[in-house]
């Protein structure tokens, strides 16, 4: 059986604590409706327990960002022209 893998690498969790400390207060202060999970050196967010994104840390300073095109439904945000990345997921780097 193959081992799941929960975590950040050494290199990206210093920069995930910095980089996203507005993000994690966004998350503990939503009252349950937001949930942010460390996956295989990536996060994903939840909404409500539907995926809203994934996170990837790419070379410092960069990061990739897939989010789930539902989540623009009744907006007025612009949705990007964005890359497919998979089944009803936008990319935007």
């Amino acid at each position: 059986m193959p081992i799941i893998k929960r975590y950040l690498s050494t290199e990206n969790l210093p920069r995930f604590k910095t980089d996203f400390k507005n993000l994690i207060k966004i998350v503990n202060n939503s009252n349950g409706e937001l949930d942010l999970a460390i996956r295989d050196n990536y996060l994903n967010i939840y909404y409500k327990g539907c995926s809203l994104s994934k996170i990837s840390l790419k070379t410092p300073n960069k990061y990739k960002v897939n989010i789930h095109r539902k989540f623009f439904e009744g907006t007025n945000a612009p949705v990007p022209h964005p890359r497919y990345c998979g089944v009803g997921y936008v990319q935007y780097s």
